[in-house]
């Protein structure tokens, strides 16, 4: 695991808290990748802190792709909620309750969406593996 990942999870408590950045469950710090927040990955951004968050590869971290490619604007919004967290050092619960407002609103404008396969671009886990806004009110605190 690289040094700078280890260390934002240690910093934001992300092993303890039992979610991501963006409120997604995981089981294993292996599920957990680093995701650019402000030079992406595809222009060479840097791997530091600053320009990070902690997501669960198999869901926020992919959904948050396809967000972006389909919806930008909503990608941008929560990507500013990412990065308020960064600043902070902390999850905090009015963050995670932006975002989950974003996904939603996503969920709600794209429900129907389908991919070039024909499959629906909103998975299950997308969805079902978030924590509730009663858990994050709670572990946030």
């Amino acid at each position: 695991m690289k040094e700078i990942k280890k260390e934002m999870i240690k910093i934001f408590h992300i092993d303890k808290l039992g979610f991501d950045m963006m409120g997604y469950k995981f089981k294993r710090k292996g599920d957990l990748s680093y995701h650019h927040l402000i030079v992406p990955c595809r222009l060479e951004g840097p791997v530091l802190f600053d320009n990070g968050a902690i997501l669960r590869q198999n869901t926020s971290h992919d959904y948050l792709h396809i967000i972006e490619r389909i919806d930008p604007d909503i990608f941008y919004a929560i990507t500013s909620e990412l990065i308020d967290e960064n600043i902070l050092r902390k999850i905090e619960y009015k963050n995670l309750s932006k975002i989950r407002e974003l996904l939603l609103l996503f969920e709600r404008e794209h429900d129907a969406d389908t991919n070039k396969k024909g499959e629906y671009i909103l998975k299950t886990n997308y969805i079902e593996e978030r924590i509730t806004m009663a858990e994050a009110e709670e572990w946030t605190r």
